[in-house]
């Protein structure tokens, strides 16, 4: 039931990381929540970088720190290529070096 989509094919995860809603990223993830769904060729942390949602993208990580690699399947942007804030580079920076 958390991974269910809307009639635009977005899941509850993809919302919460668009609206920068952190605490129910949170939920979410802990409920169950797949990162990987893709939505438009995206995944959530996608999401949440475009939506300079750094909270989002951190607790994404903190949860999947696989998805510090995950590319879009529209452009093959890694969420290194999405990030807009100087915090979330070096939060990724930090981990893509690392294997997981």
């Amino acid at each position: 039931m958390v991974n269910t989509t809307n009639s635009s094919n977005q899941s509850a995860l993809d919302v919460a990381c668009r609206y920068s809603q952190d605490d129910s990223v949170q939920v979410l993830l802990a409920a169950g929540a797949d990162p990987t769904k893709e939505h438009d060729g995206c995944h959530p942390i996608h999401t949440a970088l475009n939506a300079k949602s750094d909270a989002c993208a951190a607790t994404l990580l903190e949860f999947h720190p696989e998805q510090v690699h995950v590319r879009d399947s529209k452009y093959g942007g890694t969420p290194l290529h999405w990030a807009k804030t100087k915090e979330v580079i070096s939060l990724l920076s930090n981990m893509v070096f690392v294997d997981y």
